[in-house]
Parts: structure tokens; C-alpha cells; sequence
């Protein structure tokens, strides 16, 4: 009886700890999103405020689409990687829109990668991409590029995003600054708490590319997400238990 009782103490507390980190993780998507919802209507206000009515309404019925996919996406603990490497195209064809004198983009899916057998944690490329967007390229860049690549370690994505702006060091506006280190934390406080609810090893990794020594500029990202199998989608198991 009182190793049946010991058990279900045992149980009690990983529901509880479960439920604590599940909650946290949500709280941490919720305050990425408000930067997301800002950065996006800045982008489809720039029409507005150009008088081109015309563009900007055709650009409004595409950003509303991708408000209402990144809602969902919101809502889910995983989703499947084909959606989430489309929302990231979506979102620079959009956001390219209003800067195509600065930048291009590039989005390179690797052939030995299938996006349709796996899922995996949304949201987590969807920072990095605004980053770029806002921060890499003043109004004097030409030229400027953004890659996107994505292919398979074992059971987890490799991501990189790189551009080719002005990088970290140069990011010297105090406001500017706080913004993209405030940012990058908690995009790390979230990949720390989706392992500890999943007991994966997921990481992120942000660098100046400048201090490559290869004569480069700009910012490389470099991720590593667990995927997970469609018929073995871990949350379902999770919402069995509560």
C-alpha cells in the first residue's frame, strides 16, 4: 500500500511539473507573438502610409492569412514541418513586398529531408526571419540577402538562417539593441523549457558572422529542433494524462 501510494505521489508531481512547464511555454509563445503582430501590421502600414491603396489592400488580405496561420500555429504544441517551412516563405514573400530594394530571400529544403512525415515545435525560425527583417538591412543597403536552410540530423531539424546585413556588433542603437538580445532570450528560456517537457536536446545558436574571419557580415542562426513522427505525436500522450 505504501509503495501504491508512493507511486501515485510520484505521478501527482510529474502531472504538476508537466503542467507547470506546459503552461510556461505557452506564457513564452504569448510574448512572441506580440512582437510578431507588431513587426507585421508596421509591414502592412507602409502601403498605407504611402497612399497606395491598392496595393495595400491586396497585401492586407495576404498578411491576414498569415495572422490567422500563425494563430493557429499558436495554439499547438507541435505542427507539421511542410506548414512551418511554408509560413516562413509566406512571411518573407510578404515581408519582401515592401523591401525588395534592400533584399532578396532564398528558402533551400534539403532532397533527403521529407517535411510531410515529421512535427515539430512552431514558431521557433519565426523570430529570427523578423530579426532580419528589421534589423539587417538599413534603408542604404542593395544587395542584401536572406537564406533560409533546412535539412535532418538523426531526429532533429537543422535550420540555419543567415543574412548578409549589417550583423550584431554594428547593432549599436541602445533601443535596437535591447530589443534583439531581449528577443533572443526568451526564444532560449523557450527551447530550454520545450526539452525539459519533451527530454530533448534542441538548441540555438546566434553569431556575428564577422568574426568568422571569412570576411563576412551580418547575422548566422543556427538551430537544431526535434522532430517528432506523425504517429508518434508526443502531445497527444500528454493531453491522455491530465
Amino acid at each position: 500500500m505504501i509503495a501504491a501510494f508512493a507511486f501515485a505521489a510520484y505521478r501527482e508531481r510529474r502531472r504538476l511539473s508537466r503542467s507547470l512547464l506546459e503552461n510556461k511555454e505557452k506564457a513564452l509563445k504569448k510574448q512572441l507573438s506580440q512582437h510578431f503582430i507588431f513587426n507585421t501590421l508596421n509591414l502592412a502600414n507602409a502601403d498605407i502610409l504611402r497612399g497606395d491603396m491598392e496595393t495595400a489592400n491586396h497585401n492586407l488580405v495576404q498578411f491576414s492569412q498569415l495572422l490567422r496561420f500563425y494563430f493557429k500555429e499558436l495554439q499547438q504544441t507541435l505542427v507539421p514541418l511542410e506548414a512551418e517551412i511554408e509560413f516562413s516563405k509566406q512571411f518573407l514573400e510578404l515581408a519582401n513586398l515592401r523591401y525588395s530594394d534592400r533584399w532578396t530571400y532564398e528558402v533551400e529544403v534539403d532532397p533527403s529531408l521529407s517535411p510531410e512525415n515529421w512535427l515539430v515545435p512552431p514558431l521557433f525560425i519565426q523570430p529570427y526571419l523578423e530579426n532580419a527583417v528589421k534589423y539587417a538591412f538599413p534603408k542604404s543597403k542593395k544587395n542584401g540577402l536572406i537564406q533560409v536552410r533546412f535539412s535532418q540530423k538523426g531526429k532533429y531539424l537543422s535550420c540555419k538562417v543567415l543574412d548578409n546585413g549589417k550583423g550584431l556588433l554594428e547593432s549599436s542603437a541602445f533601443e535596437e539593441a535591447e530589443g534583439l538580445h531581449a528577443g533572443f532570450a526568451l526564444i532560449q528560456e523557450r527551447i530550454h523549457t520545450f526539452n525539459q517537457l519533451f527530454r530533448t536536446r534542441g538548441w540555438i545558436r546566434v553569431t556575428d558572422r564577422s568574426l568568422s574571419g571569412l570576411q563576412q557580415t551580418g547575422v548566422e542562426v543556427d538551430m537544431e529542433i526535434p522532430l517528432f513522427e506523425h504517429s508518434k505525436n508526443p502531445a497527444h500522450a500528454s493531453d491522455r494524462h491530465h
